[in-house]
């Protein structure tokens, strides 16, 4: 459902969408390369497939360009994700977002 928010609702919006797998991270550096992304959004895990993705990593490449960096954390839950140890902003659970600002 995100995903076709994302590719067919935001850009109504003149919001540009790049969809990459979220654990590519050669995907997600040529992606920051050639765009000026300010955020990058990704679930952990993923749905439905389960798939975690390596968020210290993701943080410290989006960071470096200047990208904020949310994760859903929905299957996760905020106890089980920790992600106060992970180095990113913020943690979205449900309809309700942690954020964490330095």
């Amino acid at each position: 459902m995100r995903r076709q928010f994302m590719q067919n609702f935001l850009p109504k919006m003149n919001i540009g969408v790049t969809v990459i797998k979220p654990n590519d991270l050669d995907a997600l550096r040529a992606s920051l390369d050639a765009h000026k992304v300010t955020l990058f959004f990704s679930e952990s895990p993923t749905n439905p497939y389960l798939r975690c993705v390596d968020i210290a990593a993701i943080s410290e490449i989006c960071h470096a360009k200047g990208a904020i960096v949310c994760i859903d954390s929905t299957f996760a839950t905020p106890i089980n994700s920790r992600y106060e140890n992970s180095g990113h902003p913020s943690m979205c659970y449900k309809s309700f977002c942690w954020t964490r600002f330095p």
